[in-house]
């Protein structure tokens, strides 16, 4: 969940054939500018705007004309919860969300309407077992392009092992499918991106070889699993030649392909040279093709300014979002970063 300052006002706008309109919403007494806060959407026609303040959880309505209905208190919610997540739908909001008592950490799901108001009881999904030292966040979410299914994952590090618990639900909350794997972690140089869930409730993810004290990768390989199969199935995407960053997927349901992109680097610890895409069969998991769009020394004086001192002018740059194409290919948008 990406969560922002707040504004002195939110503001929405709303576009007509003639002109445009801008509503600005009222100012609550309850408002800080301290308050961290996540517009959600639309739900039952009503705009809903997720609000946390000392861990105070809210939830405030508005209307069309940004105009203020109600201002909810999650009670449900305790002080204890240190993670929420969200996904929206037209009629329903889910609420996924953990907290911690003792050492033991508890993923909790809670469906609330348009008003604010709670939808039946609810529901634990999961319960996971922590050290005192170790980190709380083991749980993380991603939803497939269609909003139908649902991945909620456990990574946790035991003894020498990656143990990865993942559950798949529909857009009912209903387990549809589950997958345990166990990974060999014992050098702490296997990096793992996020995983991602297709429309049809196959999962993926990449696991990555940090070689040596390096900050990157070189070897790297697809993890896939189908719905109609037990366990995960691993193909190969780069050998030992390639310099690589961390790798994030991106699934095009449309045209049944996966794929893997990257920063590649000229050596080890030497410069952005380039971008790595690979494409993979979504259903066979076969190698569909790869390319790297270099990085022109044109393209890296057009970057260069007085107040990068760095000979990488790519060293801020981060694959802000990947979107799919009809014709089966990708727009990749890079930001920049900077303190």
């Amino acid at each position: 969940m990406k969560i922002y300052t707040v504004l002195t006002a939110l503001f929405f706008l709303f576009f007509t054939a003639k002109a445009q309109t801008i509503a600005y919403s009222e100012i609550l007494k309850k408002d800080s500018r301290s308050m961290d806060f996540e517009v959600l959407g639309n739900v039952q026609g009503n705009t809903l705007i997720y609000k946390i303040l000392n861990d105070n959880h809210r939830l405030t309505i508005y209307d069309n004309s940004m105009k203020v209905l109600n201002d909810v208190k999650l009670d449900f919610i305790s002080d204890r919860t240190f993670n929420i997540d969200f996904i929206v739908y037209p009629q329903f909001v889910y609420a996924i969300y953990q907290l911690q008592r003792g050492g033991n950490i508890y993923s909790k799901m809670a469906k609330i309407d348009g008003q604010g108001k709670l939808m039946g009881e609810i529901k634990s999904l999961d319960t996971a077992r922590v050290g005192f030292f170790a980190a709380n966040k083991v749980y993380f979410l991603n939803v497939s392009d269609n909003r139908e299914r649902i991945l909620l994952y456990k990574l946790q590090t035991k003894n020498n092992d990656l143990q990865l618990s993942a559950s798949v639900y529909n857009n009912e909350f209903k387990k549809v499918d589950s997958a345990f794997l166990e990974i060999d972690d014992s050098n702490r140089r296997e990096v793992f991106s996020d995983l991602k869930v297709a429309n049809d409730g196959s999962i993926f993810f990449v696991k990555q070889h940090r070689k040596g004290f390096s900050d990157y990768m070189n070897k790297s390989e697809l993890y896939m699993k189908k719905v109609s199969e037990e366990g995960f199935s691993i193909k190969t995407i780069t050998e030992e030649k390639y310099f690589l960053d961390e790798m994030e997927l991106k699934i095009d349901n449309q045209n049944q392909i996966v794929f893997a992109n990257c920063f590649t680097y000229n050596s080890n610890f030497g410069n952005a040279n380039g971008l790595l895409t690979v494409a993979f069969n979504k259903l066979s998991g076969e190698e569909k093709g790869r390319s790297i769009i270099g990085f022109s020394d044109s393209i890296k004086n057009k970057l260069t300014s007085s107040r990068r001192r760095s000979n990488d002018p790519f060293s801020n740059f981060e694959i802000k979002s990947v979107l799919n194409k009809r014709d089966s290919g990708l727009l990749i948008t890079l930001e920049e970063n900077i303190t």
